[in-house]
């Protein structure tokens, strides 16, 4: 099996650059480097495909990954629009799913985003797996056999640096759960 994995690819409306980075340059530039590679069984994007959460945004990655025509299948990140990639988006060819099955994995796909208690259109930095997903995924990988994959944004392990202000809440109670399978 021959996968690509992406994350953060903070795509603004438009194309405007962020934080002194032409971020849509650089994914053009990636999905170039895709289009001459062969083989390849699925493209894996683990969050932070929007930087301001714009439509606009969300239809270029659409539209990018359509043309390349390799499954593509995402998780959000926090700098996502939850509400928009829930509620009001319909891709025509990325694929939010909670798990999937291939070549013999199963891959699990996690929303870690905690919405901002203060501003509800906003999500912290910081990230926690619900205790009903923690639920769902340990009564999964019980009943499951096949090799497994968990995909998520933030990190369940500790980086170092600014990473860890950005780590998954949750993660002793995670790592531990997942340790026994």
């Amino acid at each position: 099996m021959k996968l690509i994995h992406l994350s953060d690819i903070h795509l603004m409306e438009n194309g405007q650059i962020i934080w002194d980075t032409d971020t849509k340059s650089h994914f053009d530039k990636a999905i170039e480097i895709i289009k001459k590679l062969s083989d390849i069984d699925a493209i894996i994007i683990s969050g932070d495909l929007s930087n301001d959460g714009s439509e606009w945004s969300y239809r270029y990655i659409d539209n990018q990954f359509a043309s390349i025509g390799i499954p593509t299948y995402c998780c959000p990140g926090n700098h996502d629009n939850i509400d928009f990639l829930s509620h009001k988006f319909e891709p025509e060819f990325l694929q939010f799913k909670n798990y999937i099955y291939l070549e013999g994995w199963k891959f699990y796909f996690l929303n870690t985003v905690i919405a901002d208690e203060n501003d509800y259109q906003q999500n912290m930095a910081k990230g926690m797996i619900s205790e009903k997903d923690l639920m769902i995924l340990e009564d999964s990988l019980k009943n499951n056999d096949a090799p497994s994959a968990i995909v998520f944004h933030h990190p369940a392990k500790e980086p170092g640096g600014w990473l860890n202000r950005r780590l998954l809440e949750n993660r002793d109670k995670f790592n531990k759960m997942i340790s026994r399978y």
